[in-house]
């Protein structure tokens, strides 16, 4: 739990009785490599804090997956769509690495909304977060090329750059894993 309340203590300040109040609301869940968080039709139930491993969230078009996230340790991840309207998911988020995740429930957390203004703002302010980070994402597909979105992409997050295999990074940048490859080579070249 020291994570997940650096965490909270990062947002705002927490006074122990707010900890307190927190904690019980707290679900300990292990996801085995391969499994699913979530997937289409399910109504997401809880929001989930990424303790250790890796999660990726992607759609299946025509049989085709399209990655669009990727989120490791110390993140919160959810299909918040469905988390928030409690309607069925549309994406699969699928563990990339055994992953353990703190989860919230959306009923405990709206009864913690009502306590105390702070878990309002925890609240808030993981929503501006989730927000800024899906706007930057629209605005590199939008504004980018992909030799540019690779390079933003390796320069945001390098470590987790590193964990993703090249095919679905490829699939994230919105790119064939053969002009990941061109892409890659040109920069070992520019490299050395």
């Amino acid at each position: 739990m020291d994570q997940i309340r650096r965490y909270y203590e990062s947002l705002s300040s927490i006074t122990e009785a707010q900890w307190n109040e927190l904690v019980p609301h707290f679900k300990r869940v292990n996801i085995p490599k391969n499994q699913f968080l979530s997937e289409p039709g399910q109504v997401v139930k809880d929001v989930s804090f990424i303790e250790s491993g890796m999660l990726r969230c992607y759609y299946l078009f025509d049989g085709r997956e399209s990655n669009c996230y990727f989120a490791a340790e110390n993140c919160y991840l959810a299909d918040y769509t469905s988390f928030l309207t409690q309607s069925p998911s549309v994406m699969y988020i699928e563990a990339m690495e055994d992953v353990t995740v703190i989860n919230l429930d959306y009923h405990a957390l709206q009864n913690l909304y009502k306590k105390d203004i702070i878990f309002q703002e925890f609240g808030r302010k993981i929503a501006e977060w989730l927000y800024i980070k899906l706007s930057n994402r629209v605005s590199d597909l939008l504004l980018l090329n992909p030799e540019e979105r690779y390079y933003q992409f390796i320069k945001s997050d390098p470590e987790l750059a590193q964990r993703i295999p090249q095919y679905m990074l490829a699939s994230y940048l919105g790119i064939t894993p053969e002009s990941l490859s061109r892409i890659r080579r040109r920069q070992m070249r520019v490299a050395g």
